[in-house]
């Protein structure tokens, strides 16, 4: 590739940008190319230099995925909050369903845990229909599906009845 010696300049000075963003933490391309953008550069030489930064392994989709992932599934989400942010960063569909299905996590206690760091026990065992539902929306806001939340409010229910 024959760059003149602004062309070349200009690459330097991208790939630098590139690798400080690197540096703070990982990044998908599709949020590298969106940050780049933002700063005027040119969607060519962007290209170049993620193209150079994937191939030196410097940017890599799937570790980025994999440790967001885990990042998410830390802070107690579920597998469809997991999933949107992935996408939202431009993580390819296929890698999205091989990450979240390598989390190999029992997605019920990962719910019950969630309940359980913010409602108190006498919360959980007010079973009226009321607190049943916010419950419910509390799980699902936090990306569990409907059943995995009426299964996990079930669980603590069943817990709570069990230490008294």
């Amino acid at each position: 590739m024959v760059q003149n010696p602004d062309e070349a300049e200009a690459f330097r000075q991208v790939y630098i940008k590139a690798m400080r963003l690197l540096v703070m933490r990982e990044h998908s391309r599709m949020e590298l190319e969106t940050k780049l953008a933002k700063r005027g550069v040119a969607a060519d030489v962007i290209d170049a230099v993620l193209e150079r930064l994937h191939n030196e392994g410097y940017q890599c989709d799937v570790r980025f995925a994999t440790q967001y992932a885990d990042h998410r599934l830390g802070k107690g989400f579920g597998p469809l909050s997991i999933r949107a942010k992935l996408q939202e960063r431009g993580v390819d569909r296929a890698l999205i369903t091989e990450v979240v299905n390598e989390l190999d996590t029992d997605w019920i206690a990962q719910a019950v845990g969630a309940l359980q760091s913010r409602f108190s026990p006498a919360e959980l065992a007010d079973n009226s229909q009321r607190q049943r539902g916010r419950v419910a929306r509390f799980l699902q806001s936090r990306g569990f599906s409907p059943s995995t939340a009426h299964r996990a409010l079930d669980n603590c229910l069943h817990g709570l009845i069990d230490e008294t």
